[in-house]
């Protein structure tokens, strides 16, 4: 099995990864020649030189040294996400100034927005299915406890997750303000015990929960520090989250009283380098294989990724994530996983669709049965087309 999955690896990785590279060259309004995009898509392009390069796996060998390399890759620093970030944040002026826009139809600011949106969805769910590729071969490969498949668990009890993941936001809450507020854990453990007919808690992947749960409590921990840490004593009001186990889900519930979020800006807080906080300075080196160093700030707050990541993260797997906040008291955000593990990847046809004109995935139709038009609107179209006939022009 791990030979065979090597095998696919070998083959699908490059694929994927130059996808990835094609997405960030054509990202609109100068993005694509932002100094961080091009320092990701030269990260990016020498692993797919190292993996293309490699001998074809056939042997337990050869799955060694694949699989120490994918390893190597994700082990890694990984700065994509702040890279993307101050490439966002940076292009955010000539979004706002119309006179930059060269393209035939003119837009508004909101086609724009959108549109960047929605293109930087498509790479990041991409990247999530392609790391969740890399991380699930580079675990199979070890020796794994019971209920253990790769990255995916069964059974396990989700309270560990939130409080690991409370931990780690706690860290980052301290450095940054020297306190952190607490967080109470409430789920009604007796009545979800495994039984005859109900044997699985939840068959997830406990790290993308992880992810999503320490991004909440980060949001979360420095709105309940900012607003209260003048109090007497340093009286911070207690960070809940609730578990509750539904027939097909698990929700879980995190409630903060670090002030709400404007009405007006309830949207906003999804755009990608959306934030409040100060952004992190990047340094930018010579070498286009050297990761940068982030600089003055700890990773608690800054890039403006958090949220809109940790959405695609729970729609990834069919989940689901909503905020409800009443400004001058506090926020709820509430998260919805799939409980049974018969969830499949959620990604859409523009995903799931090869530059190469490959469909990865399985299923009657393939590439011929889906069309792009179908899925975008006549701005997007407009935009990808003329896109694609200066490529092909060069």
């Amino acid at each position: 099995m791990r030979l065979q999955n090597a095998i696919f690896l070998q083959r699908e990785l490059p694929i994927r990864m130059a996808q990835r590279i094609v997405e960030l060259q054509t990202l609109p309004f100068g993005l694509n020649h932002s100094p961080h995009i091009l320092k990701v898509i030269g990260w990016y392009s020498s692993f797919v030189d190292t993996i293309t390069s490699m001998p074809r796996v056939s042997s337990v060998d050869d799955e060694d040294r694949f699989t120490s390399t994918i390893d190597a890759q994700l082990q890694t620093p990984s700065l994509v996400t702040a890279m993307l970030s101050a490439a966002v944040s940076q292009s955010a002026a000539s979004i706002n100034d119309p006179s930059t826009d060269s393209r035939r139809q003119p837009a508004t600011r909101t086609q724009r927005v959108d549109f960047m949106q929605k293109a930087l969805d498509r790479f990041f769910t991409a990247r999530i299915g392609l790391r969740f590729l890399m991380e699930h071969h580079v675990r199979i490969s070890r020796v794994q406890e019971e209920n253990w498949s790769g990255i995916i668990q069964a059974n396990f009890n989700p309270a560990d997750v939130v409080r690991h993941a409370a931990e780690d936001a706690r860290h980052l809450c301290e450095d940054e303000y020297g306190i952190a507020p607490e967080v109470e854990v409430r789920m009604a453990d007796v009545e979800d015990e495994p039984s005859a007919t109900r044997n699985n808690r939840l068959t997830y992947v406990p790290s993308h929960m992880h992810y999503i749960c320490t991004e909440l409590l980060k949001n979360a921990m420095r709105a309940t520090t900012t607003r209260h840490r003048r109090a007497p004593g340093h009286n911070l009001p207690p960070i809940v989250v609730t578990i509750a186990f539904g027939k097909d889900t698990l929700g879980v519930r995190i409630s903060d009283e670090g002030g709400g979020i404007a009405l007006a800006e309830t949207n906003r807080v999804w755009r990608y380098a959306y934030t409040t906080a100060p952004v992190p300075l990047i340094e930018l080196d010579g070498s286009a294989d050297a990761p940068p160093q982030t600089l003055r700030r700890s990773a608690l707050a800054g890039y403006g990724m958090g949220l809109p990541l940790s959405r695609l993260y729970s729609q990834y797997l069919g989940g689901r994530l909503d905020l409800r906040s009443l400004e001058g008291h506090g926020t709820d955000c509430f998260l919805h996983l799939p409980r049974l593990g018969a969830a499949c990847e959620t990604l859409p046809a523009v995903v799931r669709a090869s530059p190469a004109e490959r469909d990865s995935t399985p299923g009657p139709g393939g590439l011929s049965s889906y069309s792009m038009k179908a899925e975008l609107s006549e701005y997007e179209y407009a935009v990808l087309s003329e896109k694609l006939a200066e490529i092909r022009h060069d």
